[in-house]
Protein backbone atom coordinates (compact mmCIF):
# COMPACT_ATOMS: atom_id res chain seq x y z
CA UNK A 1 0.00 0.00 0.00
CA UNK A 2 1.70 3.15 -0.92
CA UNK A 3 1.93 6.02 1.64
CA UNK A 4 -0.75 8.06 0.71
CA UNK A 5 -3.24 5.24 0.95
CA UNK A 6 -1.69 3.91 3.89
CA UNK A 7 -2.23 7.15 5.75
CA UNK A 8 -6.20 7.74 4.62
CA UNK A 9 -6.58 4.58 5.58
CA UNK A 10 -5.12 4.84 8.85
CA UNK A 11 -7.25 7.96 9.52
CA UNK A 12 -10.29 6.13 9.40
CA UNK A 13 -9.41 3.10 11.38
CA UNK A 14 -8.13 5.52 13.96
CA UNK A 15 -12.01 7.17 14.02
CA UNK A 16 -13.61 3.23 14.02
CA UNK A 17 -11.33 2.65 16.84
CA UNK A 18 -12.45 5.99 18.93
CA UNK A 19 -16.51 6.04 17.87
CA UNK A 20 -17.08 2.29 17.23
CA UNK A 21 -17.06 -0.26 20.30
CA UNK A 22 -15.65 -4.12 19.59
CA UNK A 23 -17.52 -6.58 17.83
CA UNK A 24 -19.72 -3.86 15.91
CA UNK A 25 -20.36 -4.31 12.35
CA UNK A 26 -19.66 -1.51 9.61
CA UNK A 27 -21.22 -1.00 6.24
CA UNK A 28 -19.60 0.46 3.56
CA UNK A 29 -21.63 1.52 0.57
CA UNK A 30 -22.17 4.59 -1.79
CA UNK A 31 -24.64 6.30 -3.50
CA UNK A 32 -23.44 5.77 -7.15
CA UNK A 33 -21.02 2.53 -8.92
CA UNK A 34 -17.38 3.03 -8.93
CA UNK A 35 -17.41 5.47 -5.95
CA UNK A 36 -14.96 3.66 -3.84
CA UNK A 37 -16.82 1.14 -1.56
CA UNK A 38 -14.92 -1.80 -2.33
CA UNK A 39 -11.48 0.05 -1.99
CA UNK A 40 -12.36 1.78 1.16
CA UNK A 41 -13.69 -1.47 2.56
CA UNK A 42 -11.27 -3.65 1.72
CA UNK A 43 -8.33 -1.06 2.89
CA UNK A 44 -10.27 -0.09 6.31
CA UNK A 45 -10.56 -4.35 6.81
CA UNK A 46 -6.72 -4.66 6.45
CA UNK A 47 -5.96 -1.41 8.45
CA UNK A 48 -8.21 -3.00 11.52
CA UNK A 49 -6.72 -6.19 11.17
CA UNK A 50 -2.62 -5.25 10.77
CA UNK A 51 -3.68 -3.14 14.12
CA UNK A 52 -4.26 -6.56 15.90
CA UNK A 53 -7.86 -6.56 15.74
CA UNK A 54 -9.69 -10.29 14.77
CA UNK A 55 -11.64 -8.76 11.28
CA UNK A 56 -13.68 -9.95 9.13
CA UNK A 57 -14.94 -8.68 5.18
CA UNK A 58 -18.13 -9.54 3.65
CA UNK A 59 -18.14 -9.34 0.13
CA UNK A 60 -22.22 -8.18 -0.41
CA UNK A 61 -21.46 -6.35 -3.71
CA UNK A 62 -20.80 -10.07 -5.31
CA UNK A 63 -22.29 -11.64 -8.21
CA UNK A 64 -24.38 -14.33 -6.24
CA UNK A 65 -23.48 -16.51 -9.45
CA UNK A 66 -19.63 -16.68 -8.67
CA UNK A 67 -20.22 -18.18 -5.17
CA UNK A 68 -20.97 -22.20 -4.01
CA UNK A 69 -22.43 -22.57 -0.78
CA UNK A 70 -21.95 -19.28 -0.10
CA UNK A 71 -18.01 -19.11 0.54
CA UNK A 72 -15.48 -16.94 -0.94
CA UNK A 73 -11.62 -17.52 -0.51
CA UNK A 74 -8.86 -15.24 -1.09
CA UNK A 75 -6.35 -16.01 -3.84
CA UNK A 76 -3.59 -14.62 -1.06
CA UNK A 77 -2.92 -13.80 2.62
CA UNK A 78 -5.03 -11.00 3.37
CA UNK A 79 -4.68 -11.32 7.21
CA UNK A 80 -8.24 -11.62 7.46
CA UNK A 81 -11.19 -13.57 5.76
CA UNK A 82 -13.35 -12.77 3.03
CA UNK A 83 -17.18 -14.05 2.94
CA UNK A 84 -19.58 -13.84 0.97
CA UNK A 85 -23.30 -12.93 2.19
CA UNK A 86 -25.44 -16.33 2.87
CA UNK A 87 -28.20 -16.31 0.54
CA UNK A 88 -31.91 -17.44 1.29
CA UNK A 89 -34.57 -19.46 -0.93
CA UNK A 90 -35.81 -15.69 -1.97
CA UNK A 91 -38.25 -15.47 0.64
CA UNK A 92 -38.06 -12.50 2.42
CA UNK A 93 -38.11 -14.39 5.86
CA UNK A 94 -35.26 -16.88 4.79
CA UNK A 95 -33.22 -13.55 3.60
CA UNK A 96 -33.79 -11.89 7.07
CA UNK A 97 -32.94 -15.17 8.91
CA UNK A 98 -30.15 -15.66 7.11
CA UNK A 99 -29.20 -11.87 7.65
CA UNK A 100 -29.59 -12.56 11.23
CA UNK A 101 -27.89 -15.27 11.60
CA UNK A 102 -24.52 -14.04 9.51
CA UNK A 103 -25.10 -10.89 12.22
CA UNK A 104 -24.59 -13.00 15.49
CA UNK A 105 -21.99 -14.82 14.33
CA UNK A 106 -19.10 -12.32 13.07
CA UNK A 107 -20.22 -10.49 16.25
CA UNK A 108 -19.33 -13.14 18.18
CA UNK A 109 -16.25 -14.06 16.14
CA UNK A 110 -14.82 -10.75 15.53
CA UNK A 111 -13.55 -7.50 16.92
CA UNK A 112 -14.82 -5.71 13.72
CA UNK A 113 -16.71 -6.93 10.96
CA UNK A 114 -16.58 -4.93 7.37
CA UNK A 115 -19.69 -5.07 4.67
CA UNK A 116 -18.72 -3.92 1.80
CA UNK A 117 -21.96 -3.16 0.33
CA UNK A 118 -23.56 -2.27 -3.19
CA UNK A 119 -24.93 1.49 -3.92
CA UNK A 120 -27.57 1.98 -1.81
CA UNK A 121 -30.63 1.48 -3.03
CA UNK A 122 -29.53 -0.71 -6.37
CA UNK A 123 -30.14 -3.64 -3.54
CA UNK A 124 -32.77 -4.90 -1.65
CA UNK A 125 -30.07 -6.14 1.25
CA UNK A 126 -27.92 -2.57 1.82
CA UNK A 127 -30.99 -1.07 2.58
CA UNK A 128 -31.59 -4.02 4.93
CA UNK A 129 -28.35 -3.79 6.16
CA UNK A 130 -28.84 -0.14 6.90
CA UNK A 131 -31.11 -1.44 9.87
CA UNK A 132 -28.73 -3.65 11.43
CA UNK A 133 -25.50 -2.71 11.02
CA UNK A 134 -23.86 -0.24 13.76
CA UNK A 135 -22.45 2.35 11.74
CA UNK A 136 -22.42 3.25 8.06
CA UNK A 137 -19.32 4.67 5.76
CA UNK A 138 -20.47 6.48 2.59
CA UNK A 139 -17.69 6.64 0.05
CA UNK A 140 -17.67 9.61 -2.95
CA UNK A 141 -15.36 10.10 -5.79
CA UNK A 142 -13.66 12.82 -5.65
CA UNK A 143 -14.10 14.95 -8.64
CA UNK A 144 -17.97 13.55 -9.82
CA UNK A 145 -20.83 16.41 -9.36
CA UNK A 146 -22.88 16.10 -6.39
CA UNK A 147 -26.32 14.44 -7.80
CA UNK A 148 -29.42 13.12 -6.08
CA UNK A 149 -28.72 10.14 -5.31
CA UNK A 150 -26.17 11.40 -2.91
CA UNK A 151 -28.70 13.48 -0.94
CA UNK A 152 -31.52 10.78 -1.13
CA UNK A 153 -28.62 8.20 -0.23
CA UNK A 154 -27.91 10.20 2.81
CA UNK A 155 -31.64 11.07 4.15
CA UNK A 156 -32.68 7.78 3.24
CA UNK A 157 -29.88 6.20 5.97
CA UNK A 158 -31.32 8.65 8.43
CA UNK A 159 -34.72 7.64 7.85
CA UNK A 160 -33.80 3.79 8.18
CA UNK A 161 -32.04 4.90 11.62
CA UNK A 162 -28.72 4.19 9.95
CA UNK A 163 -25.41 5.69 12.26
CA UNK A 164 -23.10 8.12 9.77
CA UNK A 165 -19.84 7.44 10.44
CA UNK A 166 -18.91 9.88 8.02
CA UNK A 167 -18.41 10.75 4.18
CA UNK A 168 -14.88 9.09 2.89
CA UNK A 169 -13.88 11.02 -0.29
CA UNK A 170 -11.81 8.46 -3.05
CA UNK A 171 -9.86 9.82 -5.69
CA UNK A 172 -9.84 8.26 -8.59
CA UNK A 173 -6.32 6.97 -9.23
CA UNK A 174 -6.98 4.79 -6.26
CA UNK A 175 -10.06 3.52 -7.81
CA UNK A 176 -8.13 2.87 -10.50
CA UNK A 177 -4.85 1.32 -9.06
CA UNK A 178 -6.84 -1.23 -6.18
CA UNK A 179 -4.11 -3.42 -6.58
CA UNK A 180 -1.86 -0.84 -4.57
CA UNK A 181 -3.96 -2.20 -1.80
CA UNK A 182 -3.89 -6.00 -2.39
CA UNK A 183 -6.95 -5.24 -4.76
CA UNK A 184 -5.40 -8.33 -6.60
CA UNK A 185 -6.26 -10.58 -3.48
CA UNK A 186 -10.06 -9.93 -3.56
CA UNK A 187 -10.52 -11.75 -6.09
CA UNK A 188 -13.48 -14.36 -5.37
CA UNK A 189 -12.69 -17.68 -5.59
CA UNK A 190 -15.71 -20.07 -5.20
CA UNK A 191 -14.45 -23.20 -3.17
CA UNK A 192 -16.57 -26.70 -3.19
CA UNK A 193 -17.21 -28.28 0.07
CA UNK A 194 -20.43 -29.90 -0.10
CA UNK A 195 -19.39 -33.24 1.17
CA UNK A 196 -17.67 -31.69 3.92
CA UNK A 197 -20.95 -29.77 4.84
CA UNK A 198 -22.87 -32.93 4.47
CA UNK A 199 -20.25 -34.87 6.65
CA UNK A 200 -20.40 -32.88 9.68
CA UNK A 201 -23.98 -31.84 9.20
CA UNK A 202 -23.00 -28.26 9.87
CA UNK A 203 -24.92 -25.87 7.92
CA UNK A 204 -25.15 -22.09 7.84
CA UNK A 205 -23.46 -18.61 7.98
CA UNK A 206 -22.20 -19.89 11.57
CA UNK A 207 -20.32 -23.12 10.06
CA UNK A 208 -18.77 -21.14 7.29
CA UNK A 209 -17.44 -18.61 9.30
CA UNK A 210 -15.82 -21.20 11.70
CA UNK A 211 -14.33 -23.28 9.26
CA UNK A 212 -12.51 -20.09 7.47
CA UNK A 213 -11.21 -18.78 10.81
CA UNK A 214 -9.74 -22.41 11.03
CA UNK A 215 -7.92 -22.14 7.81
Amino acid sequence: MNEMLASHFQTVRTRVEAEVKLHSIIMVTSAKADDGAKLTAFGLAECLASAGHQTALIDAAANPDAAVNGRFKTKARCGFPIYAMPEGDGTQSRARDALESLERQVREEFDYTIIDAPPFMHHNVTVALARTVDAVVVTLRLGRKPSKADQFTLHALGRAGARVLGIIAVTPESIEHFDEVGGAQYIADPIRRVAAHAANGTTGAGMQIRARRAR
